[in-house]
Protein backbone atom coordinates (compact mmCIF):
# COMPACT_ATOMS: atom_id res chain seq x y z
CA UNK A 1 0.00 0.00 0.00
CA UNK A 2 1.46 3.37 -1.03
CA UNK A 3 0.64 6.04 1.57
CA UNK A 4 2.81 8.73 -0.02
CA UNK A 5 0.03 10.69 -1.81
CA UNK A 6 -2.09 10.84 1.35
CA UNK A 7 0.96 11.75 3.45
CA UNK A 8 2.03 14.46 0.97
CA UNK A 9 -1.40 16.12 0.90
CA UNK A 10 -1.61 16.06 4.71
CA UNK A 11 1.79 17.77 4.93
CA UNK A 12 0.76 20.57 2.60
CA UNK A 13 -2.24 21.38 4.78
CA UNK A 14 -0.50 21.35 8.20
CA UNK A 15 2.71 22.53 9.80
CA UNK A 16 5.48 20.78 7.89
CA UNK A 17 7.31 19.90 11.11
CA UNK A 18 4.59 17.41 11.95
CA UNK A 19 5.48 15.54 8.77
CA UNK A 20 9.21 15.26 9.48
CA UNK A 21 10.82 12.43 11.41
CA UNK A 22 11.07 13.39 15.08
CA UNK A 23 14.88 13.63 14.99
CA UNK A 24 14.75 16.19 12.14
CA UNK A 25 12.02 18.25 13.82
CA UNK A 26 14.06 18.30 17.06
CA UNK A 27 17.08 19.70 15.21
CA UNK A 28 14.96 22.49 13.70
CA UNK A 29 13.47 23.36 17.11
CA UNK A 30 16.97 23.43 18.63
CA UNK A 31 18.21 25.76 15.89
CA UNK A 32 15.21 28.06 16.35
CA UNK A 33 15.83 28.18 20.12
CA UNK A 34 19.59 28.72 19.64
CA UNK A 35 20.24 25.57 21.65
CA UNK A 36 22.71 23.81 19.37
CA UNK A 37 26.23 22.43 19.75
CA UNK A 38 27.63 25.35 17.77
CA UNK A 39 30.34 27.21 19.67
CA UNK A 40 28.48 30.52 19.94
CA UNK A 41 25.57 28.75 21.65
CA UNK A 42 27.88 26.68 23.86
CA UNK A 43 29.82 29.80 24.91
CA UNK A 44 26.58 31.55 25.82
CA UNK A 45 25.94 28.75 28.34
CA UNK A 46 29.55 28.80 29.58
CA UNK A 47 30.41 25.47 27.93
CA UNK A 48 33.04 26.81 25.53
CA UNK A 49 35.85 29.33 25.86
CA UNK A 50 35.84 30.26 22.17
CA UNK A 51 33.18 31.11 19.59
CA UNK A 52 35.41 30.92 16.48
CA UNK A 53 34.07 28.74 13.68
CA UNK A 54 35.69 25.29 13.74
CA UNK A 55 35.48 25.05 9.95
CA UNK A 56 36.95 28.37 8.77
CA UNK A 57 38.07 30.09 11.98
CA UNK A 58 37.08 33.47 10.52
CA UNK A 59 33.82 34.36 12.28
CA UNK A 60 31.68 33.40 15.27
CA UNK A 61 30.19 29.91 14.85
CA UNK A 62 26.45 30.68 14.74
CA UNK A 63 23.54 29.16 12.83
CA UNK A 64 23.59 32.09 10.41
CA UNK A 65 27.33 31.77 9.82
CA UNK A 66 27.30 28.00 9.23
CA UNK A 67 24.19 28.00 7.02
CA UNK A 68 24.84 31.18 5.04
CA UNK A 69 28.33 32.60 5.39
CA UNK A 70 31.01 29.97 6.12
CA UNK A 71 33.26 29.51 3.09
CA UNK A 72 33.92 25.88 4.06
CA UNK A 73 30.20 25.07 3.69
CA UNK A 74 29.77 26.56 0.20
CA UNK A 75 29.75 23.15 -1.51
CA UNK A 76 27.09 21.81 0.85
CA UNK A 77 24.54 24.62 0.33
CA UNK A 78 21.86 24.58 -2.36
CA UNK A 79 22.25 27.30 -4.99
CA UNK A 80 20.64 30.57 -3.95
CA UNK A 81 20.80 29.61 -0.26
CA UNK A 82 22.79 32.65 0.98
CA UNK A 83 20.22 35.01 -0.53
CA UNK A 84 17.48 33.77 1.82
CA UNK A 85 16.86 35.61 5.12
CA UNK A 86 17.36 33.50 8.26
CA UNK A 87 13.68 33.63 9.18
CA UNK A 88 12.88 31.88 5.87
CA UNK A 89 15.48 29.20 6.49
CA UNK A 90 14.50 28.30 10.06
CA UNK A 91 10.82 29.28 10.05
Amino acid sequence: MNDFPRFYEACKARDYLQCLPRSDAVQIFRARAKHTLLLADRARHGWSATTACRLCGEREETIKHVLSECREMVGDRPSGWPAKPMNEILW
